[in-house]
């Protein structure tokens, strides 16, 4: 059985149950401002939900995709059943496939009805998060100070760094 056709088998009740389309271009589904994409390659198989709307919370330049199981395990009521055991290596087999398929549809049956109704409030959350964690500068701050500069004698920050912060010599 092909990928299209394992994703089909275990993910239409999206389209009876929730009111899902097919995905136009890819393999997935689609309702409103939410589509469910699935990707297969190199023996991984990714599912993630991508939010299509561009309002004030959902700005551009920010990831608007989700993984399927992080966003479960946010919204779950109880423990997840555990993994199919049957699965002992990468899912390069339709037989593998299909289980992880079927493992993530039961988990998303039972774990995100309140996505599948329209409900986009986590994803809102996670994307605002996002957006401050963009905004804040990306400074690394060493667990150790680098040796001293070679001109001054003071501690440099880190090993790596090629310039002194003190003297602001450098030897790049």
């Amino acid at each position: 059985m092909n990928f299209k056709s394992l994703v089909h088998k275990n993910f239409n009740f999206l389209i009876s149950e929730f009111g899902f389309l097919h995905h136009k271009k890819g393999i997935g589904y689609t309702k409103n401002d939410l589509e469910l994409e699935f990707y297969q390659g190199k023996g991984e198989v990714e599912i993630v939900f991508f939010v299509r709307r561009d309002d004030e919370i959902f700005k551009p330049f920010v990831s608007r995709s989700f993984d399927l199981d992080p966003i479960l395990r946010r919204l779950r009521k109880s423990e997840f059943e555990p993994y199919p055991s049957e699965i002992t290596g990468y899912l390069t087999s339709s037989n593998f496939i299909g289980l992880h398929l079927n493992y993530y549809a039961k988990l998303l049956k039972q774990h995100g009805v309140t996505i599948l109704n329209d409900d986009l409030s986590v994803f809102e959350k996670i994307h605002l998060m996002r957006r401050e964690n963009a905004k804040q500068p990306k400074r690394v701050i060493p667990d150790q100070p680098g040796p001293p500069c070679p001109k001054c004698g003071e501690l440099i920050r880190t090993s790596l760094s090629k310039q002194c912060p003190h003297c602001f010599h450098d030897w790049h």
